[in-house]
């Protein structure tokens, strides 16, 4: 499925009430089923541009984070693979996915599981075709 550009754009906002004061809402959360809120505009730029050379993104992160759907909604919109370390996974959720997690996995996310120190260090940097968000 493919995001026209504008439609990142394109947040609805709600106007509501409370207390006598007038709030607008932005929703970002509607701007795509699976590539939305404020992790869209941040990774629009790598939804926005070919990169056809890409095959692989890599990132780290909690295995619970925003980021980790973001990344993994992104690599599928774009056709790429997702490499996504974390230092730590529970045992109860990988025997019972939920939230993030198991939306990621639906995605086709690799979830891979290291020691925080091999963590360390890790930056933005582009590799021979890889993307690593860090």
């Amino acid at each position: 499925m493919l995001i026209a550009p504008f439609l990142l754009a394109q947040t609805p906002v709600q106007s509501f009430e409370f207390r006598g004061q007038q709030f607008y809402l932005k929703r970002d959360d509607l701007l795509h089923p699976q590539f939305s809120g404020n992790k869209a505009r941040k990774f629009r730029y790598f939804l926005d541009q070919d990169f056809s050379e890409v095959r692989l993104l890599i990132g780290h992160g909690s295995a619970q984070a925003n980021s980790l759907y973001s990344m993994a909604a992104l690599a599928a919109l774009k056709g790429w693979q997702l490499k996504f370390y974390v230092d730590h996974l529970p045992q109860w959720l990988q025997q019972t996915p939920s939230g993030n997690y198991k939306a990621a996995l639906a995605l086709g996310a690799e979830i891979v599981p290291v020691a925080a120190k091999e963590l360390y260090g890790l930056r933005k940097v582009r590799i021979s075709g890889e993307i690593l968000l860090g």
